[in-house]
């Protein structure tokens, strides 16, 4: 009995030490990194505020977010979530925690993708808790030197940011924003990324790094042509490089508008662009394959929609604008991109945003 106990006690001075060691390890605490630190760069958000301790970033203005669904012609709420963003810093730190929120109104899964020096490192997904606070840890790939991150934020999930911790001896490094050439992304679910899990995922995402340019991705799931949304883009950015319009999908499927109410918005969404981005090089692209080829409301042919675009950019262009340009989605997809209907797969959408370089790249 005697060595039984000896034997128990042994095993509990060996074990101990390792459970609170595995403990400690799996609770890193170190130094604080305030959200709107210098050091760290934000992309994808030009509406970027501190509410006390957290960072609010949007990919909208708070006016765009006011007012209902069947007015706006999108619905706010889905509007309120962070896809095309991502935070980039430089750390020689051994561990990162990267802490955020999980802000009230979309209930969706997030999932993040970290990035080490340009390389993929891992993705880390968290269930939505109404206004939890959750981190995202990191492990240095080159211990002791510094590194460049970069994390991209979820899709469907209105994320806000809540800081760093490094570790006490070491220090995020300086690093100065990339100056890019800007792109703004208007469409509904289908350039939101309905289909894919991630940011980085999405076709917008891919084109502008293959572009070069930096991303505001202003779609929304189940968004019809907006005026209001066109309204936004027009007063909010200074400068746009260039606009890709992918939009009708739910004018045509929903309520099934009909082909001349279609021309009407399409062409006014065109019009307030325009206004203040005379110059801005725009590519409208024409409904994407679906397998829902006729409204399931009106009965009206997608190709009729598509029709509606060429004409269009068709009109717009003899009248002088040589800043507009059509590229024929049905003619750079197919049904092997889909994952549903009408959403692009993970593999649909890398090939789709293949496919549109070299349609834009034709125009240069």
């Amino acid at each position: 009995m005697k060595k039984v106990i000896q034997n128990i006690l042994l095993f509990l001075f060996i074990a101990i030490p390792t459970i609170l060691v595995a403990q400690e390890e799996g609770t890193f605490k170190g130094k604080h990194i305030a959200p709107n630190n210098e050091n760290i760069q934000v992309y994808g958000s030009n509406f970027t505020k501190m509410e006390g301790d957290e960072m609010i970033m949007h990919r909208h203005s708070d006016e765009a977010y006011k007012g209902k669904t069947k007015d706006l012609l999108y619905n706010p709420v889905k509007a309120r979530t962070s896809t095309g963003m991502y935070i980039e810093f430089k750390s020689n730190s051994p561990t990162i925690k990267f802490k955020f929120k999980t802000a009230k109104g979309n209930p969706k899964y997030a999932l993040f993708n970290v990035f080490q020096d340009g390389e993929f490192d891992k993705k880390e997904g968290y269930k939505y808790v109404e206004n939890g606070e959750m981190a995202l840890e990191i492990s240095s790939k080159n211990k002791n030197k510094e590194t460049l991150y970069r994390i991209t934020f979820p899709l469907m999930t209105d994320i806000h940011f809540l800081g760093l911790e490094i570790d006490d001896k070491s220090e995020l490094c300086k690093l100065k924003r990339k100056s890019k050439p800007v792109y703004v992304a208007y469409g509904d679910s289908v350039t939101h990324g309905t289909g894919q899990k991630n940011t980085s995922e999405t076709y917008a995402y891919q084109l502008a790094e293959k572009m070069g340019y930096e991303l505001f991705n202003t779609a929304v799931g189940g968004a019809k042509t907006s005026t209001v949304m066109a309204e936004m883009i027009r007063d909010d950015f200074k400068k746009i490089d260039m606009i890709t319009v992918l939009i009708g999908y739910n004018d045509y499927n929903g309520k099934g508008i009909s082909t001349e109410e279609y021309t009407k918005r399409y062409t006014n969404i065109l019009n307030i662009f325009r206004e203040k981005h005379p110059d801005t090089k725009i590519y409208c692209i024409s409904m994407t394959y679906t397998t829902q080829t006729n409204s399931k409301t009106s009965q009206i042919p997608a190709d009729d929609f598509r029709k509606v675009v060429r004409e269009v950019v068709a009109k717009r262009q003899e009248n002088g604008d040589k800043n507009l340009f059509l590229i024929k989605g049905e003619d750079i997809t197919t049904k092997a991109n889909l994952k549903d209907k009408v959403h692009f797969s993970v593999q649909g959408a890398h090939d789709f945003a293949e496919a549109l370089f070299s349609e834009i790249e034709k125009t240069k």
